[in-house]
């Protein structure tokens, strides 16, 4: 049987594009296995049980912005779990439908909630006004679906979630040409391997401030002071406090950098909460 040390989890079934990303780390890295998981938070929490060493999750498309249900994940449920590096690969997104299938007498439209948002352009061009739109858990399960719906239905998907009964209709569905995802590659704070520095690192925070003016100012400050870019900065309701929110930077920088460590320690008297959910390398290659 194979232990936590040899395993990888992304999100299942076969053919989403997470499990592209973990089958890439699969030859890069010692795992010789990868479980699919039918959520992402069932892969976090995976990682977080020691289940698996690492897990693949989506974090970020260039088109429809952050996967809220892992940002989510680490701001209010993550204990033991870091962001250990990240994968960034192009999202080539197809419309499948059955063989004989009549774009005209489509209702039902199936894909994860980030499939939506890459293509709701063209869906809107495409399709009748009246779709209506049904989010499932992974893009590769959307073309599953699609080919069990009783109603004209259609899916969005990459071109590796092919199955019996169901074809390409339309390759490059997307609404930008050049849509990508980063993917965060998550481990256990528990580790050993935690990723080193780099030269070319970004590190990922979540932070909520007090409810007075020049809070957010104040904590920025504390990068520009020192000279630290900011490539991301955004912000999500806190699900504990209505109407209160975290903010999520990624400063170009790792933590072990004395720089940051200065600013995570001004940070500390400026902000009610200060999450560090990890430090990696930037993404570079080409894929």
């Amino acid at each position: 049987m194979s232990n936590e040390n040899e395993i990888i989890g992304c999100l299942g079934p076969k053919g989403t594009f997470g499990s592209i990303v973990a089958k890439l780390l699969m030859s890069k890295m010692t795992m010789n296995k990868c479980v699919f998981y039918p959520t992402h938070f069932d892969v976090l929490e995976a990682v977080e049980y020691g289940k698996i060493k690492y897990g693949v999750v989506g974090a970020e498309n260039s088109t429809d912005g952050s996967v809220t249900e892992v940002i989510d994940y680490f701001i209010f449920n993550a204990k033991n779990i870091l962001v250990y590096n990240e994968v960034v690969i192009p999202i080539n997104q197809c419309l499948w439908g059955k063989p004989d299938i009549d774009l005209n007498d489509v209702e039902i439209i199936f894909s994860h909630p980030t499939g939506l948002g890459q293509c709701s352009e063209s869906i809107h061009a495409l399709l009748s006004p009246k779709i209506q739109k049904i989010a499932v858990s992974s893009t590769a399960a959307a073309v599953s679906e699609m080919v069990k719906s009783s109603i004209p239905a259609v899916a969005i998907a990459g071109s590796m979630a092919e199955i019996e009964g169901a074809v390409i209709i339309f390759d490059k569905f997307q609404d930008k040409g050049d849509n990508e995802t980063r993917f965060w590659v998550v481990s256990s704070k528990c580790c050993d391997d935690i990723h080193p520095p780099t030269g070319n690192d970004r590190t990922s925070l979540a932070f909520k401030l007090p409810n007075i003016p020049g809070a957010l100012v104040s904590v920025l400050n504390c990068f520009s002071e020192r000279d630290l870019n900011l490539s991301k900065i955004e912000s999500r309701p806190d699900k504990n406090n209505s109407w209160e929110y975290f903010f999520l930077v990624d400063v170009e920088a790792h933590q072990q950098d004395p720089l940051i460590q200065e600013a995570l320690e001004d940070m500390r008297t400026k902000t009610s909460e200060l999450i560090v959910l990890g430090s990696y390398a930037q993404w570079k290659e080409k894929i």
